[in-house]
C-alpha cells in the first residue's frame, strides 16, 4: 500500500504541476520581437495623396502632410504658371485625402467673360457697348433665321452693327 500512495501522490503532484504550468504560461504577456513592434506614427508624418492639375508648373500626384494647406500643394507643385489665375482658390483651405486641385486659367476666365453671340439672350447683348433692345432683337432674329454665327464678323450682317460698333464689341463676344 505504501507504493500504490506514492505512486497517487506522484501523479497528483505530477497533475498539479501541468496545471500550474499551464496556468503559469496563459497568464504571462509574450513580448514582441523587435520586427514584430508596431510603430505610432505622430500625426504630423500621416500623408494624403492628391491631385493637382491646371496652371501649375508640375502637375500631377503628390503626398503631402495631413495638416498642410492649398497653398503648400502648389508649392509642392512647383509654383504657378504665369497664366493662373487664384481668384476662387482659398489657399489657406486644408487638404484632404484623394483631393484633386485644379488651378484655373486667367485666359479661360476671360473667355468665359465674353458673350457668346450664338447663345445669348436680349438682356446678356444688351450689356455690350452700342446695343440697345432694338439691335440685340435683330441679332436674335438673324440668328434663328440663317442659324449659328459661322464666325464674329458675321455680326456685321445684322442691320444697325457698323464697322465702328464691331470694333468696339469684337473683344467681347464670341461664338
Amino acid at each position: 500500500m505504501n507504493k500504490k500512495r506514492k505512486i497517487i501522490i506522484i501523479i497528483i503532484t505530477i497533475i498539479l504541476l501541468i496545471i500550474l504550468g499551464i496556468y503559469w504560461t496563459s497568464n504571462k504577456e509574450i513580448p514582441l520581437e523587435e520586427n514584430e513592434r508596431e510603430e505610432v506614427l505622430p500625426s504630423s508624418t500621416i500623408q494624403y495623396v492628391i491631385y493637382i492639375k491646371g496652371e501649375v508648373k508640375n502637375p500631377g500626384l503628390y503626398l503631402i502632410d495631413k495638416d498642410k494647406r492649398i497653398n503648400d500643394a502648389i508649392c509642392l507643385a512647383g509654383g504657378l504658371t504665369e497664366n493662373a489665375s487664384l481668384k476662387d482658390i482659398n489657399l489657406a483651405a486644408k487638404i484632404t485625402d484623394g483631393m484633386m486641385l485644379i488651378i484655373p486659367s486667367e485666359i479661360v476666365e476671360e473667355f468665359q467673360k465674353k458673350i457668346s453671340i450664338n447663345t445669348a439672350t436680349i438682356e446678356q447683348l444688351q450689356k455690350l457697348p452700342r446695343i440697345g433692345p432694338a439691335i440685340a432683337e435683330r441679332i436674335i432674329e438673324y440668328r434663328e433665321k440663317n442659324g449659328n454665327f459661322k464666325n464674329i464678323e458675321e455680326i456685321m450682317n445684322v442691320k444697325g452693327i457698323s464697322a465702328a460698333i464691331y470694333e468696339q464689341i469684337k473683344d467681347d463676344i464670341c461664338l
